[in-house]
């Protein structure tokens, strides 16, 4: 099963969240679709680095010096960058940023570079490829977004790369201009990439789109444990369909197999003992 994770301003504020977020990601190897918003608030008295840009924005729009926010901005990202001694050359970009700065400049191309910023730190962190937004999420003039062309974009993207990080808050209209999403947009990216999740049951494994749903947030409320003894039916199939792309299996040479999934190690572990001991393979207190 493909998983995507949203993160928000606050699991992504300072070093230590990062670390937490990349713990989060990597425990579980469905989470292979990431969606980032900005380096959010340290604590109460901090301000979002989206605010910060909207700032920025309007310092450069009126003519007003910006050093001051142009800083903090450099120093939370640079910060962060030094403190896990990540990979990605973060100073460039930011650099090239300052370069475009001038009152004429996009509000909406200058505030999703907090997003873009920090989505690349992420990517390089967890060793994920890294995807822009504007290249998967696109948008008609009229601000509807273009579904077909999107769901296009990112399954040629996910069958690419694999494991990708994407910016949130954005996408882009058809001239290739970044569109700013309204706040929460994050919420909107993942909800977009979430969507090729059920199309790839319907559509690649001829799912009914009902039963698929319904198991599917039947599954996230998690009311099943510890039955049933094996994992859903459905999902059973996305993993069957997972483990022969991992393991490069040629099903025309090998032919069809069946794998019985269970919800957990420890639970497989029981069910092979029972069935030692069910053919008199095993017997009571013998040790392993």
């Amino acid at each position: 099963m493909l998983a995507v994770t949203k993160f928000g301003g606050s699991s992504l504020s300072n070093a230590t969240q990062f670390s937490k977020v990349k713990n989060i990601v990597l425990s579980d190897p469905k989470r292979q679709i990431v969606v980032c918003s900005a380096l959010g608030k340290r604590d109460k008295s901090d301000t979002k680095i989206t605010d910060l840009l909207y700032i920025l924005h309007a310092h450069l729009k009126f003519s007003v010096p910006y050093q001051d926010i142009w800083t903090m901005l450099y120093d939370r990202f640079t910060g962060v960058q030094n403190e896990l001694g990540i990979d990605y050359d973060i100073k460039s970009d930011l650099d090239a940023l300052k370069n475009e700065l001038n009152k004429s400049i996009s509000e909406e191309y200058l505030v999703s570079r907090g997003e873009y910023l920090t989505s690349k730190l992420m990517a390089a962190y967890l060793g994920y490829h890294w995807v822009d937004a504007k290249d998967l999420l696109r948008y008609n003039y009229d601000g509807k977004l273009d579904e077909q062309l999107t769901e296009r974009n990112v399954n040629l993207a996910f069958s690419k790369y694999g494991k990708i990080v994407v910016p949130g808050f954005y996408g882009a209209y058809p001239n290739g201009s970044v569109k700013l999403l309204s706040r929460g947009g994050s919420d909107v990216t993942g909800a977009i990439l979430a969507k090729d999740i059920i199309d790839y049951g319907i559509e690649k494994l001829g799912f009914d789109p009902d039963s698929w749903v319904f198991e599917l947030t039947d599954a996230i409320i998690g009311d099943n444990y510890p039955y049933p003894d094996r994992i859903l039916t459905h999902i059973e199939e996305v993993v069957k369909q997972y483990l022969v792309q991992e393991m490069k299996y040629d099903t025309e040479k090998g032919g069809e197999f069946d794998i019985f999934a269970v919800e957990g190690g420890t639970a497989a572990m029981c069910y092979i003992f029972d069935s030692m001991k069910a053919n008199g393979l095993m017997n009571e207190g013998d040790k392993i």
